[in-house]
């Protein structure tokens, strides 16, 4: 399991509704598999290369040869990802990381984005105690024996394509790898493997984190 050592921050769970929000509260994770978000219903957060090895039409670094015949790159039409299927079935949750001036203990502290709730919703869970949380998770993670991951996204121009296969032949960074356009949401995503293939999500069961996190509704109007 690899967790990242840049903890030392708030987490936030954006929710369009605070039933939503009061489940998580109760420690329930809701992780979609990771090929459900390139077809979000909400175009604005959709990534159809989400979780693929990209490579981009204008990467000097490789070369397409078709039977023989290299094709040059001023002909593609577009970048070309290649699909995993074992990244594809990861179970991923998603959080916003959120700038503190101080402890966070007080929503005066944080620094909520102004864009984000009109892209995820009014309704947020603050988990102020962050280390806390991960630890609740990896609890939850190993009794159910999977393998993990748990780190900030991290947000490029021209893709990384320096990818390692982990545990279980998972290759990890390309789970937390977006364009740099994503990069205002600031994301640190929890990605799990379970082991199985499929379109079905997966609810983390994590127990009860009011002790280290709190609902705030945010008034846009």
């Amino acid at each position: 399991m690899t967790r990242s050592e840049n903890v030392n921050c708030v987490l936030l769970k954006y929710f369009t509704k605070k039933a939503h929000a009061d489940k998580m509260l109760d420690g329930n994770l809701f992780a979609q598999r990771l090929k459900a978000f390139r077809n979000h219903e909400d175009s604005i957060r959709a990534d159809s290369k989400e979780g693929t090895f990209l490579i981009q039409k204008d990467d000097p670094s490789f070369a397409l040869n078709i039977a023989g015949i290299d094709i040059p790159q001023r002909n593609w039409l577009d970048d070309m990802p290649l699909y995993f299927e074992i990244v594809d079935n990861l179970n991923i949750f998603c959080l916003t990381q959120a700038g503190t001036r101080s402890s966070g203990d007080r929503d005066d502290d944080i620094t909520f984005e102004p864009d984000l709730p009109s892209k995820f919703g009014n309704h947020v869970v603050v988990i102020t105690e962050t280390r806390e949380f991960l630890d609740q998770a990896w609890i939850a993670i190993d009794r159910e024996g999977f393998t993990a991951c748990a780190e900030p996204v991290e947000y490029y121009t021209r893709y990384p394509h320096d990818i390692a296969y982990g545990p279980n032949g998972v290759c990890w960074k390309m789970a937390f790898l977006k364009p740099r356009v994503f990069e205002p949401e600031c994301e640190f995503r929890i990605a799990f493997c379970t082991g199985t293939k499929g379109d079905d999500p997966k609810t983390l069961k994590i127990g009860d984190i009011r002790d280290i996190a709190r609902y705030v509704y945010l008034d846009t109007a």
